[in-house]
């Protein structure tokens, strides 16, 4: 079954890695950032190591090869290389979640880092690598990425039809790695992962019928609302992994957005069909109202509330939600294409995008795809305050950075920070890819 729906050279992809807070392999400059633990500090020049996969699990499932590409473009190398530090003796909880505030006092940038002239500060150069594809799939799916901006998780699918989902730690050597089936199912499909990549949900089938999961090194079935219900699927889950976003489909084909909560049990978002998004603190939801026409609605402390469309439309779609809350995207009309915002519960145009699919943690960034091909890259595109849309292959990467062949179809997920942003593409092999890219200086 299918679910559809810079001044500074970088020298390798283990820099790149390494200006991430991800060591690919034992290297790591600056400071440590773990999915689960501190390190208080870390000498200048010493090598570390910091777990993509986070405390109290394993990937749960052997790695498989890649069918498509990976690494980062330009950075054939797969290790990283140790040296000296301008922040060594930085506090890793002073580093930022992208080891941003790291060399930002140092002169020059460490290596993998470059200057971003806006902000004179040490960023992550501009980089681009295909997530890859499973060992007998023939393409991958990416649905979600980390708020940290590390963790990526989506679905391969074979030419049969059947979907695996995976996660991968992008900026690592290791390609995605499956999560695997819940007993008695042969697919499944990631949707979303926490802030730190530690949990991931989606569905999988099972023995019962399509079964929402929640996985932090296993598959945990989270079942279904109601018994007699026909299947569920989560669909989100909070920054910290412990409330997810799920719908129920019951015996009569109805459906129901409902919570599962760590330890609290399930409550029911009465009015809301269709659930989406869920804000990083787990209180709020958002999503749609189905019917004769489509609401996009949202919770809030007095109720569901309608969030309304764009002029002269009837009909809006839910699709995205800030870390905050405070700022949910989308697409306005019967035709669903017309980017749509809604800030503080006020629509507004995301002018330039067919639809927004995420936001940044403030909504200064949204993601989607444009309204028409700005260059032969692809319509994958970027929503930004007091910019506009702009096209990701043409104007917001620098020439050459992405390796011929591609094409950059639509952002569908962005980073916290709004600097890391991943999607959907057509790789060189002409197969469908999920990619990973990068916003920074260009340090080739």
């Amino acid at each position: 079954m299918t679910w559809s729906n810079t001044m500074r050279r970088a020298r390798s992809a283990g820099r790149m890695a390494v200006a991430l807070g991800i060591a690919p392999a034992s290297a790591f400059l600056g400071c440590s950032i773990d999915d689960r633990t501190v390190a208080t500090r870390i000498d200048a020049g010493q090598g570390g190591s910091s777990s993509g996969n986070g405390a109290g699990g394993g990937d749960g499932g052997s790695a498989q090869p890649e069918g498509g590409s990976s690494g980062l473009a330009g950075s054939p190398e797969a290790t990283g290389q140790a040296g000296s530090s301008d922040a060594g003796n930085t506090p890793a909880d002073e580093c930022g979640a992208l080891g941003e505030g790291c060399c930002s006092a140092g002169a020059p940038c460490e290596a993998g880092l470059g200057c971003a002239a806006e902000s004179e500060r040490c960023t992550p150069c501009a980089a681009f690598t295909g997530v890859g594809i499973l060992q007998d799939y023939t393409s991958s799916t990416v649905q979600d990425l980390s708020g940290d901006g590390r963790v990526v998780v989506g679905y391969a699918e074979d030419g049969a039809g059947r979907t695996m989902a995976f996660r991968r730690v992008w900026a690592s050597a290791e390609g995605p790695v499956p999560l695997g089936v819940l007993a008695g199912g042969a697919s499944s499909q990631a949707n979303a992962v926490s802030r730190d990549g530690y949990a991931v949900v989606g569905q999988s089938e099972s023995s019962a019928g399509l079964r929402g999961f929640r996985w932090s090194g296993a598959l945990l079935d989270l079942g279904v609302w109601a018994d007699g219900d026909l299947s569920s699927s989560a669909v989100d889950v909070s920054a910290d992994g412990n409330a997810v976003l799920l719908m129920s489909v019951g015996a009569d084909s109805s459906t129901l957005a409902y919570r599962w909560s760590l330890g609290a049990g399930t409550s029911p978002i009465i009015g809301m069909e269709e659930p989406r998004a869920i804000s990083a603190d787990g209180n709020v939801v958002l999503g749609n109202r189905l019917g004769v026409g489509n609401e996009a609605v949202i919770t809030t402390a007095d109720g569901l509330v309608v969030l309304g469309d764009l002029p002269e439309d009837t009909v809006s779609f839910a699709r995205g939600l800030s870390a905050d809350g405070n700022v949910a995207v989308g697409a306005s009309g019967i035709c669903g294409c017309r980017g749509v915002q809604w800030r503080d519960g006020v629509v507004g145009s995301a002018d330039g995008l067919f639809r927004a699919l995420d936001a940044s943690a403030d909504g200064s960034v949204l993601a989607g795809d444009s309204v028409a091909a700005t260059c032969s890259g692809g319509k994958a595109a970027l929503w930004r305050a007091g910019t506009g849309t702009e096209a990701v292959a043409c104007d917001l990467l620098p020439a050459g950075l992405i390796p011929n062949g591609w094409s950059l179809s639509i952002v569908s997920s962005v980073s916290d920070d709004g600097r890391v942003i991943a999607g959907e593409g057509i790789n060189p092999a002409l197969a469908t890819e999920g990619w990973v890219a990068v916003l920074g200086p260009d340090c080739r």
